[in-house]
């Protein structure tokens, strides 16, 4: 199983997915720099091919989970303006 957890998401502790995770038999976690439901949101804006989505989808299409530890930026967060 692959968790992705986003380090600013405010509807579900971060934490918490390590723990789900260490429950779980071969789960594996993703963290990224984004919120809830980023990867939908990442679709959703048209960026196609970030790190989240790989994972996610190497996940999903072939059962390839990322390696202990696996980490991806903020690329929603990074679209932001800065000013």
């Amino acid at each position: 199983m692959l968790i992705a957890i986003g380090d600013t998401d405010d509807n579900t502790p971060n934490l918490g997915a390590e723990h789900v995770a260490a429950q779980i038999p071969g789960a594996r976690v993703v963290r990224h720099g984004d919120g809830h439901a980023a990867y939908l949101l990442h679709s959703a804006a048209g960026m196609g091919d970030t790190c989240l989505r790989r994972h996610v989808h190497d996940y999903l299409t072939a059962g390839t989970l990322p390696a202990p530890g696996a980490r991806c930026p903020g690329d929603l967060l990074a679209r932001i303006p800065r000013g």
